[in-house]
C-alpha cells in the first residue's frame, strides 16, 4: 500500500512540474506594444484564424528594420512590436504563436547578443524610415540603457505585420 501511495505521490509531483513548464509565459506577448489596431487597418487581406504567420529571422535589428521598410512597399503594415532582453535565444515558436494570437500575417524576428554593440550603430537610414516612430525611440532608449550584459543575454526585436490588399 505504501508503494502505491508513494508512486501516486511521485506521479502527482511529476505532473505538477510538467504542467508548470507547459504554462510558461509568453515573453513576446508580455512585451508587445501595439502600433496599429487590426480593426483600424483598411483592406487587410483575409486570413484563416487557424493559419500561422510567416516568420523571417535576422541576425541583427538593422536588417529586421530594413526588411520592414521594403515590405511596406508590398502593402505590409505594422501591428506592433516587442523589444526585450532575455538570457539566451527565445523560441521562434513563441513569436509565431504571438503573431497568430494578434492576427499577424508576418513576423520579423531579430535576436542578437546583448553585448554585440550592434544596437549602438543603428543606421541613419533606418532613422529616416522611422522618424518620430515609437519603435525607433524605444530602440535608441534600449541601446543607451544596455551597458554590460553577460555573454548569453540576447536582445530580441520582433515586428508583427499584416498585409493590406493593394489595388
Amino acid at each position: 500500500m505504501q508503494v502505491i501511495t508513494r508512486l501516486c505521490l511521485f506521479y502527482f509531483i511529476l505532473t505538477l512540474i510538467c504542467s508548470c513548464q507547459l504554462q510558461k509565459e509568453n515573453i513576446y506577448l508580455e512585451h508587445f506594444k501595439e502600433v496599429n489596431a487590426l480593426a483600424s487597418i483598411s483592406k487587410v487581406e483575409a486570413k484563416n484564424p487557424d493559419d500561422y504567420p510567416d516568420i523571417q529571422t535576422f541576425s541583427n535589428t538593422n536588417a529586421c528594420l530594413e526588411s520592414y521598410k521594403n515590405l511596406r512597399k508590398e502593402g505590409y503594415v505594422m501591428l506592433g512590436y516587442a523589444l526585450f532582453d532575455y538570457e539566451g535565444k527565445l523560441s521562434e515558436g513563441l513569436a509565431i504563436e504571438t503573431g497568430k494570437k494578434i492576427g499577424a500575417h508576418k513576423v520579423l524576428l531579430a535576436r542578437e547578443l546583448g553585448n554585440s554593440g550592434v544596437l549602438n550603430t543603428l543606421s541613419s537610414e533606418n532613422d529616416k524610415g522611422f522618424q518620430g516612430a515609437q519603435i525607433f525611440e524605444d530602440l535608441v532608449h534600449q541601446s543607451q540603457e544596455r551597458k554590460s550584459f553577460i555573454e548569453t543575454e540576447y536582445f530580441h526585436s520582433v515586428l508583427f505585420l499584416v498585409k493590406r490588399s493593394i489595388d
